[in-house]
């Protein structure tokens, strides 16, 4: 294959061949020109490939993963269009097809970082963090219980009283906070069990609306509900109730006194469509494409641009993950934002 580079590649491969990272040229058709070393060792190519090969081809034969199964379905180079800028990671490899440098003529380079290393690293400081989370959980869930009971003692003074009282809600914030922590992990690393069934949405909007409405009386707003009686979806009955509360939850949480939060469900094509919408401060456009990353939220609190944890939203967008659904936010600053939720129907089988 490289005894027939183009001469206008052949300047490039010597310093192609230095990289620790794996190089592979291909032509205007996508047909491999070159691969560098590193390229062969990170798929694993015993033999040189056949010479009518696609790039896409040899990736996805060459790259499994554990999640999708062999990469082709979630190929970035499939849709030429997208092929000049496209990056994906799969298991062990991040993949960055882009188009190849002017003085290189009409190629297409494709980029193999071998990430197992990092990948390594991410897991030990996940494991990390997961580990130091139920460790504090553990001893809070006594202590939590111990408040409470002293909450029952009749001596205890109005001051004394009302300490305790702070001292439990303060204790019960931390318990929820990191068991929406450890779920999150759970969720990412596909630990968490779901069990699909059929959710009558009805029942389960109204229930967490009356929940939710003595938070919103405190803040004299209005919080509604519109839905047909009718309208199942197929999900988990301990995760969905979760995603709907902590919507509801947030939009109350950021909407001013005297501020409207209005729930609506509806019918989009075979799937059910739940939206959240308030009239809150909104959100920064810049924000929205990475609203529903966890790490994100906390570089946005570091700056100043929100006081959440963003664990919630992060819990959502995984959860639903899990059950088949999806999320998306709109907003527009000083207008308010909208959430909306998207589950498959149920249909009977």
């Amino acid at each position: 294959m490289n005894a027939a580079l183009p001469v206008r590649l052949e300047a490039w491969a010597s310093l192609f061949d230095e990289l620790s990272d794996g190089v592979c040229v291909s032509d205007e058709s996508f047909h491999v020109l070159y691969l560098n070393a590193a390229a062969r060792r990170i798929m694993r190519l015993a033999e040189r490939p056949r010479a009518d090969a696609t790039i896409c081809a040899l990736i996805s034969m060459t790259l499994p993963t554990a999640r999708l199964g062999r990469c082709a379905p979630d190929c970035p180079l499939q849709d030429p269009p997208a092929r000049p800028s496209a990056t994906r990671r799969l298991e062990g490899v991040r993949v960055r097809c882009l188009a190849a440098p002017e003085a290189m003529g009409s190629l297409h380079l494709t980029l193999l970082e071998d990430t197992r290393a990092e990948d390594e690293l991410r897991r030990h400081q996940e494991d990390w963090r997961n580990m130091v989370a139920h460790d504090l959980r553990t001893p809070l869930t006594p202590i939590l219980a111990t408040l409470v009971l002293l909450l029952d003692n009749p001596a205890l003074a109005a001051e004394e009283r009302k300490i305790v009282e702070v001292s439990v809600g303060a204790g019960r914030r931390m318990l929820d906070l990191l068991s929406l922590y450890l779920d999150v992990a759970k969720l990412d690393a596909g630990l968490m069990p779901v069990r699909l069934e059929r959710i009558l949405l009805g029942p389960l909007l109204h229930e967490i609306v009356d929940e939710q409405s003595a938070l919103a009386r405190d803040k004299r707003q209005r919080l509604g509900l519109s839905i047909p009686e009718d309208l199942a979806v197929r999900g988990d009955a301990q995760l969905l109730p979760r995603v709907f509360d902590n919507l509801v939850n947030n939009a109350i949480k950021y909407t001013p006194a005297g501020g409207a939060i209005e729930m609506a469900a509806g019918r989009l094509g075979d799937c059910a469509r739940v939206s959240v919408r308030d009239t809150g401060p909104g959100i920064a456009a810049q924000d929205l494409p990475r609203l529903f990353d966890r790490f994100f939220q906390a570089e946005a609190r570091r700056n100043g641009r929100t006081t959440g944890t963003g664990l919630g939203l992060a819990f959502c967008k995984q959860a639903l993950d899990s059950m088949g659904g999806r999320i998306h936010a709109t907003s527009e600053p000083g207008r308010g934002s909208e959430f909306a939720v998207v589950l498959p129907e149920w249909r009977q089988p």
